[in-house]
This record gives C-alpha cells, structure tokens and sequence, in this order.
C-alpha cells in the first residue's frame, strides 16, 4: 500500500539545471522512487534556481500554497530556498531536505 499522502518533489529536471546534460539523478532516481511509494506526486522543477542564480521561493510557496501537500521533499544545490521560506513552510506543512 502507498504512502498515504501528498508529496512535492522540489527537484531538478536537468542534471545541474542543464539540458545538454542530460536528466537529473533527480528526475531519474527520485521522482519514480516517490511516486511509486506515494498516493500522490507533484513536481516542482527547480532549474530555474541553477540556469538564472536566485531563489525559487514565491514559485514553491504558492505551489505548496494551492496544492497542500503532507510532505515537500527537496534537495537544495544552490539557493533554490531562502531560510525565511524555510521557516514559512514549516508553518505550511512537513519539509524533508537531503544537503
């Protein structure tokens, strides 16, 4: 049986935000990984934090805003997630981030 609940996926598309590279271990090992143990994925790409430098905060809250998962699991390699949105989506919901 699944994991009964809803999980965002704050990940990368491309390998370092890159398409010439080719998909991310991301996209290749964590996205089916997550979808298969949960009820329901959504997927937030976070390649704009690594091709335009900048955090992604407006874009993961009101996506966490409008789909009110259980869980949003992320993986931060540049400055995808101010520590203030850190601190607003522990208000939000539950946050799981590998460094």
């Amino acid at each position: 049986m699944p994991f009964d609940r809803r999980v965002l996926l704050f990940v990368s598309q491309w390998d370092y935000g890159d398409p010439s590279r080719g998909p991310s271990s991301d996209q290749h090992f964590w996205l089916p990984a997550v979808r298969a143990l949960a009820r329901e994925t959504d997927v937030l790409w976070s390649d704009g934090a690594w091709l335009r430098g900048g955090s992604l905060d407006g874009a993961l809250l009101e996506r966490v805003a409008r789909t009110r998962p259980d869980l949003v699991l992320f993986f931060p390699g540049a400055d995808e997630v101010a520590p203030a949105t850190l601190r607003r989506l522990q208000e939000l919901t539950t946050t799981l981030a590998f460094f």
